[in-house]
């Protein structure tokens, strides 16, 4: 790789780089060299790579580097914004020293820049302050909490400035604190506040219980009469819009519901103006308890004092971006007094990581109010009984307070700000014998992803790294857990009634052209691990979108050695209603729900690509007419496949000295396919065989007429998923295994 990159070979060290990153793909360092072989020529797709590089990697500073340093090269503006909100978190000098580089390059930008943070354990404020055109003059700074008022100078030593190159004494500042504050402020001397003020100076709650209580397991599942007072912890800091639709949707369900319960705002410190009016507004009309946060403490602060508002409620969290409806309350407080060892209920929810539906830690799009109504009611009607569940999800979490006081309160000393601190708390409950739940009787929509942003990556990786050495043994309980998925039945009960729902109604029964369309399913890569299906082009295949686009049901199916995987989507529905079955076990459950479903398709039923129906999906088709039709998938095609092997010949006729390189990339998962390539390499390899041959025996008179088979010599043939078939390939020496990093072009 170096040696192609010394060549300027761009093209042929990225596939090689690609090929070593089979071995390893998370190497920072080869991740690093693609990145920059990529930007040699593209800068764009390069901030593009490291940006997805650092979804797996979000604290390697070298990435971070990398994309500080292509993304200088694009000049535009909303880089500005994303780097100050980084450098509280750099901790490095080669990355700080891009970071101002890129400031640099752009006009208006802050000429002075500091950070401020506070040590619980010393009780010391400390950070560095620069002016970046006056780098050997201390800056002067004011410190304000209360009435109290300071100067000091940041004129200590910065050992992270020196290493950004800024070899200066001065720029470091500290002072320790006599007592704590809700609220410091530290700012230039012309009111520029530093990178992480206001700070709330203030103690650690500890997170473990007090051991002399012994409270477990003692309560029973109370009457309906003396049901247990419940505080509705929201905790809140932007998204305006969505805060308010949560607030509501609770106060909407509040009659609905008969648990007594009280809805407390926790405001961290929010800086929309907008909506902290509007929830003061609403505080004074005396719809919610608001609390508002001197200076931002971070969800976990945030939550324990919240649920140290009330030592004898249980409580539940209800992320702002969330949306109840329906006794949505009195459901999931049922389910925690199932049983006296139940510590926590998830709801399941279109977005919520193990509770997820349609299908376990998949997200779907927020449903519509209306959606939403109507598959909660589904599971209300429906009333299954709560699941187990390994761990419970913060984004609607309902814990009891017994189990608050013998577990404890969130880990707010050794976990950042938020994210993972539910986990924590769940495996600190499992210790001691608390059990976690699902609700699958309950439906909480939840939009997800706009707590954190793009800081969610390094709370999230150093969060998770501290809980799996707290506890080793989690994470392969968890994709134990994740495998085996004890909610599949009961998500599979729900469709069906939901598919129940969906014929009473009939709604379907207006459009009479809707047809049941099925398709074969490709896998992708294999880089995220999901599987999605092939994509029609538009302009080439016209016929097959609409048809796709019309489809009342989708039937999709996959080759799984002998067997076939099926799964039956009715893609109108949000979220959408999606069916599993495995072949030919469950033949006579696909033909019956098949049967129950032709009155939402009249028109029967179309076949999209080349490969036709399997034999053993055909005796579930009896009750649909067939729509006869092309076939248009047209990668998998034996024309298609034949045209680029012809196609080798021109395309190893390009002008080399372009630096072009012939790619040929295939997941070679259709058998009929891969077997052509092994034929057209096994000729490749005769010719050759037999032009050494011709070569030893004799001198060679004339030029070889071209053979179309012995250009495939030009060509590299990838694939991204070993098979048998890569196996026989690899042995012609085309044949190469890589892995493609997501977002690389």
């Amino acid at each position: 790789s170096i040696r192609l990159v010394k060549a300027n070979k761009w093209s042929e060290a990225c596939l090689a780089l690609c090929c070593a990153l089979r071995l390893n793909p998370k190497h920072e360092q080869t991740l690093a060299l693609l990145i920059k072989v990529v930007g040699a020529s593209d800068a764009r797709a390069a901030v593009q790579l490291s940006d997805g590089c650092l979804d797996d990697l979000p604290s390697h500073p070298l990435l971070w580097t990398l994309y500080w340093t292509f993304a200088q090269q694009l000049k535009e503006e909303h880089f500005i914004s994303e780097a100050l909100d980084r450098i509280p978190a750099v901790t490095t000098g080669y990355e700080l020293a891009a970071i101002f580089k890129l400031l640099s390059s752009k006009e208006n930008t802050p000429e002075r820049i500091g950070v401020c943070q506070f040590n619980p354990d010393t009780w010391m404020v400390s950070g560095w302050a620069i002016d970046r055109h006056n780098s050997q003059q201390a800056c002067e700074l004011v410190i304000q909490s209360g009435s109290f008022r300071g100067q000091l100078k940041a004129d200590d030593a910065s050992s992270l400035l020196q290493a950004a190159g800024y070899h200066s004494a001065v720029g470091g500042f500290q002072i320790k604190l006599a007592q704590a504050s809700d609220s410091l402020t530290l700012t230039f001397a012309d009111g520029t506040p530093l990178l992480g003020s206001p700070l709330a100076a203030i103690a650690p709650i500890p997170f473990q219980a007090d051991p002399k209580l012994q409270v477990r397991f003692q309560e029973s599942a109370p009457a309906l009469e003396h049901k247990r007072f419940v505080s509705v912890l929201v905790p809140v800091y932007a998204g305006c819009a969505q805060t308010l639709a949560c607030l509501q949707s609770v106060l909407e369900a509040k009659p609905q519901n008969h648990v007594s319960h009280e809805i407390i705002v926790l405001d961290d410190a929010s800086p929309d103006l907008e909506l902290t009016a509007a929830l003061e507004e609403m505080a004074e009309q005396g719809l919610i308890n608001l609390i508002r946060r001197p200076a931002n403490l971070g969800f976990i602060k945030n939550m324990n004092r919240g649920m140290l508002l009330h030592p004898d409620r249980d409580v539940v969290w209800l992320n702002a971006d969330a949306r109840v409806t329906g006794d949505w309350l009195d459901r999931l407080q049922r389910a925690a007094y199932s049983d006296p060892t139940v510590a926590s209920v998830t709801p399941l929810s279109n977005n919520g990581e193990l509770t997820s539906f349609p299908n376990i830690r998949e997200s779907s799009p927020m449903p519509s109010l209306r959606e939403q109504r109507s598959i909660d009611q589904c599971m209300a009607q429906l009333n299954l009984p709560p699941q187990e569940l390994f761990v419970g999800c913060g984004f609607c979490l309902y814990l009891k307070r017994a189990a608050l006081d013998d577990v404890g309160l969130l880990d707010e000393v050794t976990l950042l700000r938020g994210y993972g601190e539910e986990t924590d708390w769940c495996l600190r409950a499992h210790a001691k014998a608390w059990r976690h739940v699902a609700a699958v009787n309950v439906f909480v929509a939840h939009s997800g992803g706009e707590s954190f942003g793009r800081e969610k990556r390094n709370l999230a990786n150093r969060n998770n790294a501290l809980i799996k050495r707290r506890y080793p043994l989690a994470s392969d309980a968890f994709d134990r857990f994740v495998g085996t998925d004890s909610l599949k039945v009961s998500r599979q009960a729900i469709q069906r009634a939901r598919i129940q729902m969906l014929l009473l109604k009939k709604t379907h029964h207006k459009n009479k052209n809707q047809a049941l369309v099925m398709y074969r399913k490709s896998v992708t890569s294999g880089n995220e691990g999901v599987a999605s299906i092939w994509d029609i082009d538009p302009e080439q295949h016209p016929a097959d979108r609409k048809a796709l686009a019309r489809a009342a049901i989708r039937l999709e199916w996959s080759l799984r050695g002998l067997d076939l995987d099926v799964q039956l989507l009715l893609s109108e529905s949000c979220p959408v209603i999606a069916l599993n079955y495995h072949l030919p076990q469950d033949i006579d459950l696909l033909k019956l729900e098949l049967e129950s479903l032709a009155q939402l398709c009249p028109s029967g039923y179309k076949v999209l690509g080349s490969g036709g129906v399997p034999e053993a999906l055909e005796p579930c088709l009896t009750h649909f007419k067939k729509i006869e039709s092309v076939p248009t998938r047209i990668m998998t095609s034996p024309k298609k496949s034949s045209r680029l092997i012809r196609s080798t010949q021109q395309i190893a006729e390009y002008p080399r000295q372009l630096g072009a390189l012939g790619l040929i990339v295939d997941d070679l998962a259709d058998p009929a396919f891969a077997q052509q390539w092994i034929a057209a390499f096994a000729k490749a390899a005769e010719f050759q065989a037999s032009q050494q041959c011709q070569a030893q025996g004799q001198a060679q008179t004339q030029t070889q007429a071209p053979n179309p088979s012995a250009t495939l010599g030009a060509f590299r043939l990838l694939a991204l998923q070993d098979t048998p078939a890569v196996a026989q390939l690899k042995k012609s020496g085309a044949m190469t295994l890589a892995h493609f990093p997501k977002s690389l072009s």
